[in-house]
């Protein structure tokens, strides 16, 4: 699983600032969001399709960690098929 450069900057900021009060805290927080992550490259269809997914011809789903939304993408729409 690949992270997007700005997701992984925005993980790393919202370590920093839990660590400012709880070092402990941060780390089980990232060891757990990295985790959680790795359960979408498993079983992304376990996981909601993002509203957004409507608009790309590939698939975008959601997965709510906390107060955490994120977003994972790289999954091919299935064709439509049409049975008469």
């Amino acid at each position: 699983m690949r992270f997007a450069p700005e997701a992984a900057k925005e993980i790393e900021k919202i370590y920093l600032y839990i660590a400012q009060d709880s070092p402990g805290n941060a780390a089980r927080w990232y060891f757990a969001i990295h985790d959680k992550i790795q359960t979408l490259k498993e079983s992304p269809n376990r996981y909601a399709m993002a509203f957004e997914s409507r608009f790309y011809s590939y698939e975008i789903r959601n997965l709510i960690f906390g107060s955490y939304r994120v977003c994972c993408s790289g999954y091919r729409k299935k064709p439509f098929k049409s049975f008469m």
